[in-house]
């Protein structure tokens, strides 16, 4: 399985608009038992670099094996044929547009000559990333550097973690040493935690770039939300002519979802989000019953689908995800996505919203819709095949079953209406006799056998 695992920032000097990072994935990890170690090319970039690290059991140097099987000849081609390694060292190598594209098998291998000597640790791949998109200069005019003023510019709504910021600079002299720091909106230094918030160099040029690469959420937010700004800090003058915001494939942002008092909100969007790692438990409806949706858990959402989010009372802030990885497609899911502001109801269809009936908390859930209702952008709404809520009636709650936590917001819910001796289900509705099933009588949960 691919895994992110490094991002990192290349100071540019001399040359403006060239690519300003590269990126680093782990194709392989683990403990390497002398058999074939093998990668799958859908994993591979053409023209990349492959990164070697070993586990160095002996004095002596060791060799390894780089290939793949080409089925049409029955053999096995060598890219690298048992190459040299010194002890202690790790070995990396470019696979060419050319090797890349010889590779006909689904796979590329990896073998130790004598695993006794020495054993694979890891095998990781950097490749250069390429802008998708450049902004238009941020800077409204030139600026010449001042060590008692900040130059203040607005926030960029939409950058990104992983977008790039490219700073165009000239001086009168090559060789002038140009030193200046990123400020927030106030003018203050040291608020940013990426590297290269402090930039500084020269290269024997008149004019050149540093870069800043937004890397976490705290940088991103300045920036996004408040705008940023830089000051002289070193003692040559120079001018600033551009300010230009980068923009990767592997660029991601986030958005900000408010739990209320109740635990619960719906979510949609056509992106993917990573709620577990936000402290949040996302679900989507893979059944449906009369009186009751059944909810499974999802660590990371997909774009265009439904969700229920469950978590503490707050805000919190939820990062895109590029990947699925831990999840799956819901082949079946009731909850709908809802990307826009838009009139949810439609007569022909069984359409519900997530609603408390006078802010009493037990009566959270879904409620059919009977006539016109707008529905915020990026919340969800249930819509199934045949009528599910009980008698069909628009003020019936169709309430909530987490897979996981075995009903126990339901239970507690039940347990506030039920101390009259009666028998309720798990929908809250009342039982004249129980028969097979699991019942709250009086607050207490009773499994009837």
């Amino acid at each position: 399985m691919k895994k992110f695992t490094l991002l990192i920032l290349v100071m540019l000097l001399g040359i403006t608009g060239v690519n300003a990072k590269s990126r680093t994935t782990t194709l392989w990890e683990g403990t390497d038992t002398g058999a074939d170690i093998e990668v799958a090319k859908s994993e591979l970039v053409k023209g990349a670099t492959l990164n070697l690290t070993f586990n160095w059991l002996g004095s002596d140097g060791a060799q390894f094996s780089c290939f793949w099987w080409n089925s049409s000849t029955s053999a096995w081609v060598k890219i690298k044929d048992w190459q040299w390694v010194n002890n202690g060292d790790s070995y990396s190598f470019t696979l060419t547009d050319d090797e890349f594209d010889a590779i006909t098998s689904d796979k590329l291998c990896f073998k130790t000559e004598v695993p006794a000597k020495m054993t694979f640790a890891k095998i990781t791949q950097t490749e250069t990333l390429v802008p998708t998109s450049v902004s238009d200069n941020l800077l409204t005019e030139d600026w010449a550097s001042s060590k008692e003023t900040a130059k203040i510019l607005n926030a960029v709504s939409d950058a990104r973690i992983g977008d790039v910021l490219q700073f165009t600079v000239s001086t009168q002299n090559a060789w002038d040493w140009v030193q200046f720091k990123l400020t927030d909106k106030d003018g203050n230094v040291d608020q940013f935690t990426g590297e290269g918030s402090e930039l500084q160099g020269n290269n024997g040029n008149t004019s050149f770039t540093f870069e800043f690469i937004i890397s976490n959420l705290d940088d991103l937010k300045k920036i996004k939300n408040d705008g940023f700004g830089f000051i002289q800090t070193g003692d040559n003058t120079f001018t600033m002519t551009a300010v230009n915001l980068l923009t990767y494939s592997d660029s991601y942002g986030y958005i900000t979802i408010t739990i209320p008092e109740v635990g619960y909100a719906t979510w949609s969007s056509d992106k993917k989000y990573d709620f577990k790692s936000a402290g949040l438990q996302a679900y989507y409806a893979s059944e449906v019953a009369t009186g009751s949706v059944s909810l499974t858990p999802m660590d990371i959402t997909w774009d265009w689908q439904g969700y229920i989010i469950k978590g503490s009372t707050g805000d919190y802030d939820v990062l895109e995800s590029l990947t699925t990885d831990g999840s799956y497609y819901p082949s079946t899911n009731y909850l709908k996505y809802n990307t826009s502001e838009t009139d949810v109801y439609d007569s022909k269809k069984n359409r519900y919203i997530f609603a408390m009936k006078n802010g009493d908390a037990s009566s959270v859930g879904f409620y059919k819709l009977t006539g016109s209702h707008t529905l915020a952008a990026n919340k969800a709404y249930l819509e199934t095949a045949e009528d599910v809520a009980p008698g069909g009636s628009s003020t019936a709650r169709v309430a909530l079953r987490f897979s996981d936590i075995t009903d126990i917001q339901d239970v507690r819910a039940i347990e506030k209406k039920s101390e009259d001796n009666a028998f309720y289900n798990l929908s809250g509705q009342r039982i004249a006799k129980p028969t097979k099933g699991i019942y709250i009588q009086n607050g207490k949960k009773y499994v009837v056998k």
